[in-house]
């Protein structure tokens, strides 16, 4: 039996492989919708990627939708997956297992972050795509990246949506850093034009080298945002809106990999899955793709999602060349953005000290920083017994990159073994019930 764990880009493209092959095969997500996060629609409308329209029906799929795996095991028969879901918790034995599991956006704490009307750019897009929902009026989309370019796109077709400004940390002439994977992959340079061609033809103001210092509210929710010049020179100005959506890149998920005890290491920042050419892991019958082995958009994570499921069925034709020589140039691309839009870390020295970095906990920057001068903590996973820094709901999603951040630059920038920083016992929420049933 073979399990794939992630209904996105990756896993719906090693399972278009297998079941094209015949296998039978189980997937597994959290969501209620095949698509993972970035083919987000609402419910009952037609799936966005016609490639993959006919696996939702595929008899040969099992599909566990609006299910949690909250623990693995290595079992006899391969692999025993402890998952929850309708408020049961059950056991799935199989022998071959993909993780694709993707990532979970990152975002950089200022003044007011924590304030209602703040979201991510991936959630407002979510609540747009998902429910034709858009909880604001006049939008200002802020970070870092090229994920911004797409979500103000989609949020401006949204009838009595303004976009007051795309806020962009970095320069749009650094993208000469990238000019091998341009080469390599041309058209997202059309793909590129096509959004600024937009943005110009739209008047929506896009800033660069711009960062929010502060957003302010009142009793009716936000009403502006500030921002200065991203080197701290120039004075700072503000602008008018009534929601505010962040996007600093995006952070691997590592919880089903430290579950299992897959072997990690660094790329670039990231923790990340380390694989090898045929994206298997350093645990037998277990494979990796997507954003879990680096950052680098659903095209990449196919590309890897299809070399899993050609490895699986053992084909190594000329099929498998060409995808690994996709997967190349794709990858030479993905490392280009990181290049262009790397988040610098003099933001733990420019943020004040009372700015909360753990929402969940309400644990300040300063907190984190006096854990690790004057208590000792030389990592986020140490702060966060100091501080309960990533003990709260999320569970660190959305703040341990960021305490580990904190930890690198007042540890003096030493990097510990990053099979140690992401472990974590139990991957989801389950209850005393479901574990005494």
């Amino acid at each position: 039996m073979i399990t794939i764990i992630g209904a996105g880009p990756a896993g719906l493209a090693a399972a278009d492989i297998l079941v094209n092959d015949g296998r039978e095969i189980t997937i597994i997500d959290q969501n209620h919708h095949v698509g993972g996060q970035y083919w987000r629609h609402k419910y009952g409308a037609a799936f966005p990627e016609k490639k993959f329209t006919h696996l939702i029906k595929d008899p040969k799929i099992n599909w566990l939708l609006g299910t949690t795996v909250w623990q693995i095991q290595k079992s006899e028969e391969g692999f025993a997956i402890e998952f929850s879901r309708e408020g049961k918790s059950e056991t799935h034995l199989c022998e071959v297992l993909l993780v694709a599991t993707g990532a979970y956006e990152r975002v950089l704490p200022t003044k007011g972050w924590t304030t209602p009307g703040c979201t991510t750019a991936g959630g407002l897009q979510s609540l747009a795509k998902g429910h034709g929902v858009v909880p604001g009026k006049k939008i200002v989309i802020a970070g870092s990246g090229v994920f911004a370019l797409p979500v103000a796109q989609s949020i401006a077709e949204h009838p009595g949506v303004e976009i007051a400004a795309i806020i962009e940390a970095r320069s749009f002439l650094r993208w000469w850093r990238n000019i091998p994977g341009l080469i390599l992959n041309p058209t997202k340079i059309i793909e590129s034009l096509g959004y600024l061609k937009y943005m110009a033809a739209n008047k929506i103001p896009l800033k660069e080298r711009k960062v929010i210092t502060e957003i302010k509210s009142g009793t009716n929710g936000i009403n502006s945002v500030v921002i200065k010049n991203s080197r701290g020179r120039g004075s700072e100005r503000e602008i008018e809106c009534d929601l505010v959506a962040t996007t600093f890149g995006f952070t691997p998920d590592m919880t089903i990999p430290s579950i299992l005890g897959l072997e990690r290491r660094y790329k670039f920042d990231d923790v990340v899955v380390k694989v090898d050419s045929k994206q298997r892991t350093s645990l037998t019958g277990v494979f990796a793709a997507g954003e879990v082995t680096g950052i680098g958009g659903h095209e990449l994570a196919m590309t890897e999602g299809a070399l899993v499921g050609l490895a699986i069925i053992n084909s190594s034709g000329v099929k498998s060349l060409v995808l690994k020589w996709r997967r190349f140039r794709q990858q030479i691309f993905a490392d280009g953005l990181y290049r262009i839009y790397r988040i610098p870390k003099d933001w733990v020295e420019t943020t004040p000290r009372d700015v909360v970095v753990c929402r969940c906990e309400e644990v300040s920057l300063g907190e984190i920083v006096d854990s690790i001068q004057e208590l000792g903590a030389d990592s986020a996973r140490v702060a966060k017994l100091f501080t309960r820094a990533g003990m709260g709901l999320c569970q660190g999603r959305i703040c341990q990159r960021n305490v580990a951040d904190i930890a690198a630059v007042c540890g003096k920038g030493s990097k510990i073994d990053p099979n140690r920083e992401t472990m974590r016992p139990i991957a989801g929420v389950v209850t005393l019930g479901e574990l005494s049933d």
